[in-house]
């Protein structure tokens, strides 16, 4: 990765970390960076399929 590609790494890894309730080791963020081009707009895509749907927050069955 170039210096680019890993400030975007690294801005979705802390976005990943506190964002998201489902736990994405790195490898998965690098994968996902790495499918979409290091695009952030279709990182945040991918990313966003991730968050648990609004109207299943608070229901323990869906917050892993």
């Amino acid at each position: 990765m170039n210096d680019v590609e890993f400030e975007i790494f690294d801005r979705k890894k802390d976005y990943a970390k506190n964002n998201l309730k489902v736990k994405l080791d790195e490898d998965d963020i690098a994968r996902i960076c790495h499918q979409c081009g290091f695009d952030e707009a279709k990182i945040d895509v991918k990313l966003s399929q991730y968050k648990t749907n609004n109207k299943y927050e608070g229901l323990e069955e869906f917050e892993w």
